[in-house]
């Protein structure tokens, strides 16, 4: 009966530490923040037409990538994106427009950002200026995500402050054929 006892106490000890831990992962799940363009920041090519920032454009782009909720969080000083870990590399990770889009993210909250070799190293493949994945609905690429980055070797955001291209969005077009029979009476 002892035995049994002690049995069910470190199993519900157990049980608790899990909860506790799941309840902290949850916690810090949750408090996981989109990044924003600093408040000072006030260049407005960083926004595309929809008035999403490029924070958030990368963030929805991979979400539809990997099929989840993705978050690009704030940088702290110091600090950079880095490009895909090796054998984590994906399409979408290594396309130079996502690249371009987190280096702008980086560039508004005023913090530095990888050169595209740095960024690309573990690549299989480089998608450059293309995006493999799908747009997802209710958000626009900004032209100027699509500038070729390994001509400087890095994002230049000189030049996509003068670029004046419209966003690139996702279209949804639904067809729906009606057809209709008509019956004759012999």
């Amino acid at each position: 009966m002892r035995d049994s006892t002690f049995f069910f106490l470190d199993m519900l000890r157990s049980v608790f530490a899990w909860g506790i831990l799941l309840l902290l992962f949850k916690t810090q799940l949750a408090l996981a923040q989109e990044a924003t363009c600093n408040q000072s920041f006030t260049d407005s090519w960083v926004y595309n037409s929809l008035n999403q920032s490029a924070c958030s454009i990368a963030s929805s782009l991979m979400g539809a990538c990997t099929s989840s909720t993705y978050t690009v969080v704030p940088l702290e000083v110091g600090q950079i994106y880095d490009g895909p870990w090796k054998g984590s590399s994906t399409p979408c990770l290594c396309s130079s427009v996502y690249y371009s889009l987190l280096s702008a993210c980086a560039f508004c909250q005023d913090r530095g950002y990888a050169s595209w070799s740095s960024w690309s190293t573990n690549c299989t493949s480089v998608y450059v200026t293309v995006y493999p994945g799908e747009i997802p609905e209710d958000t626009a690429v900004p032209h100027w995500a699509y500038q070729n980055v390994t001509i400087y070797n890095d994002f230049n955001e000189t030049l996509a402050a003068s670029d004046t291209g419209r966003s690139i969005m996702f279209y949804s077009m639904h067809y729906s054929l009606t057809i209709v029979l008509v019956l004759r009476h012999v």
